[in-house]
């Protein structure tokens, strides 16, 4: 059973990206759905906050000196320091990257790229990407393999997705996005995918 939960709320969770402490105490930070059976809070709405060993996906916008600068729909700047000169990525690619360091509470430095070529790009809500990957992941794994669509999310709100079935593979993402806060979500995706798998054998 969820509840709904305001800013300041007391709450028995670890969500560590929706919380804080205070004198011992936890507090949500967000207003958001609180499950207690999973100690999580799912937010309704908020922008990306940024934290360190995120996954995120962009846009290389420009390069000088071996600095890529990232589009990644959210914060203020995204950079990507390289001294591999020899592999110069291009401006327009899509490349995932994890979060190395946040600087000034204004930059984000990543690393570890690596190259999304041709596929499709969306955007959902980064409030909803928790909900989108699952608990252990199980939410974006039924859906790639239901669907034999590869799928790479990242929390800032940008999904990726190549091969396989991407028309019923974004139209499952989309509806986790706007159903986040519905009972047995996961259920309802999976009879939603057996379907369309059954209507495609006939």
């Amino acid at each position: 059973m969820k509840q709904i939960v305001l800013p300041g709320e007391k709450v028995d969770s670890r969500d560590r990206h929706n919380i804080y402490v205070e004198h011992s105490t936890t507090y949500s930070k967000v207003m958001g759905l609180y499950d207690k059976q999973n100690n999580s809070i799912i937010p309704l709405e908020g922008t990306y906050v940024p934290h360190v060993g995120d996954n995120i996906v962009g846009i290389i916008e420009s390069e000088k000196n071996g600095v890529y600068e990232l589009d990644i729909q959210h914060f203020d700047r995204c950079l990507l320091i390289s001294d591999r000169h020899d592999e110069l990525i291009e401006n327009g690619e899509v490349i995932s990257a994890t979060i190395r360091d946040i600087e000034n509470k204004r930059t984000i430095i990543v690393e570890m790229p690596r190259r999304l070529r041709g596929g499709v790009l969306i955007q959902v809500k980064p409030t909803k990407i928790p909900r989108i990957i699952g608990r252990n992941d199980t939410m974006a794994k039924m859906i790639s393999t239901y669907t034999g669509t590869h799928i790479v999310i990242g929390m800032n709100g940008l999904i990726w997705l190549d091969g396989g079935d991407v028309p019923h593979a974004i139209e499952a993402l989309l509806r986790v996005e706007r159903e986040a806060h519905v009972e047995g979500l996961t259920n309802r995706i999976k009879l939603m995918l057996e379907e369309w798998k059954n209507s495609t054998k006939g």
